[in-house]
């Protein structure tokens, strides 16, 4: 059984260990329930900390490049965030709901329960687009956790009524079907797409037609995570799945895991930049290269954290740093909003708190580029004081 799940109440809190290759009888491991994959946490950690960095610098138009979103096609360190998301929720999806896979009687609670979740996750991201003033007229209907909602409760019946031949087969037709879509469907009133500019797809064009002014207010015409980039996304979910199916696959050795996940990774990236010498690689399209492209490096990526944590079983205590966002990634990913927002609420002389303190305390010294990454830096240190409380009052915040 390849996925055991190895944790310890104080496993963060003793010294730095040397690392300690697992024993033999440890090859095959009992996989109860009630533990958890610690790779993941400290995966999904490592990107909810990235994704407060780089969503608050001190001036957007100072930004390191890995730092920024690629401007279109292409991409950079940045655009691996929101695809690493989805993946992961793929992965657990597989470990959360393996009883109702095995048991359909379960089934029916177990839908009750992710059509709950989803709405919650829809509604958050609507209220947090919302805030911090109700601006109806302009409210954007679509975002991060919209999206995420949306993928979960499509993704839960695909979970169960198919096996990994079936998802990869409906993933092939998903991303197949895409490529036509974007590239053969003239678009009314423009005629041929043509994906080198921003609203000249058929996704623009459906998103304007069905949402008009309830769009991403720095685009106006066109949403990044509008409705028909949603399509593809679908298969960024079925890759996490895939790659948690891989993972609890009870035949496969934790070395022949790891080795299957990081040869699949690699894989993924050549084929995702191969696809993308026809069909551009662009995170806003959310084009079939970016899923491949994205969905290998975070193959690669979970498997060396797998390898590292959960077989030779590494300890730190620089990784509780990551482990704090992991855990409560729902509630950091809702602070570092709710930060943001409330401090744009209350201006102080036309300029709201945390840009005074950027002129004040960064930019006021340092170059531009260092002075908008040092006030990021910043900024997840604001969001890691709760979320530190909260690990050690092992409270878990949950949709």
């Amino acid at each position: 059984m390849c996925a055991y799940f190895y944790y310890q109440p104080h496993f963060f809190m003793r010294t730095a260990t040397q690392i300690v290759p697992e024993t033999p009888q440890d090859t095959v491991a009992p996989k109860p329930h009630n533990k958890r994959l610690t790779s993941l946490d400290i995966f999904r950690g490592i990107t909810m900390m990235m994704m407060v960095l780089v969503n608050n610098p001190g001036d957007w138009n100072n930004i390191y490049y890995p730092f920024a979103h690629a401007q279109w096609h292409g991409c950079s360190m940045t655009d691996l965030i929101f695809p690493f998301f989805i993946f992961m929720m793929g992965v657990s999806m597989t470990f959360s709901l393996k009883k109702a896979k095995e048991q359909p009687e379960l089934r029916p609670q177990a839908y009750k329960k992710a059509g709950i979740r989803a709405m919650k996750l829809i509604g958050i991201g609507l209220l947090l687009n919302l805030l911090p003033f109700f601006d109806f007229a302009h409210w954007r209907f679509m975002g991060v956790l919209q999206r995420i909602g949306i993928l979960f409760i499509i993704s839960v019946p695909l979970f169960f009524s198919l096996d990994w031949k079936g998802l990869l087969r409906l993933s092939s037709i998903i991303l197949i079907g895409y490529y036509l879509l974007l590239t053969r469907l003239p678009i009314p009133g423009i005629g041929m797409p043509d994906l080198n500019a921003f609203d000249q797809n058929i996704g623009a064009y459906v998103d304007f037609k069905l949402m008009g002014a309830h769009l991403w207010e720095h685009a106006k015409t066109w949403d990044p995570e509008g409705l028909i980039s949603t399509i593809p996304a679908i298969v960024t979910a079925l890759s996490g799945i895939l790659a948690g199916l891989w993972i609890g696959h009870k035949k496969s050795t934790p070395y022949a895991c790891v080795t299957g996940l990081m040869v699949a990774g690699f894989i993924q990236l050549i084929a995702g930049e191969w696809f993308g010498l026809g069909f551009p690689i662009n995170k806003s399209l959310w084009t079939s290269s970016f899923v491949i492209l994205t969905s290998g490096y975070a193959w690669l990526t979970l498997g060396a954290l797998y390898w590292l944590l959960d077989i030779y079983r590494f300890e730190h205590r620089g990784l509780t740093f990551f482990k704090i966002f992991g855990v409560n990634a729902i509630s950091a990913f809702i602070f570092s909003n709710l930060l943001v927002k409330c401090f744009e609420a209350f201006p102080v002389n036309g300029h709201n708190l945390l840009s005074l303190l950027y002129q004040s305390a960064y930019i006021s010294w340092m170059p531009a580029k260092t002075a908008s990454l040092a006030y990021a830096v910043t900024l997840v240190l604001l969001n890691a004081i709760p979320m530190y409380y909260l690990y050690r009052k092992n409270i878990i915040f949950k949709v």
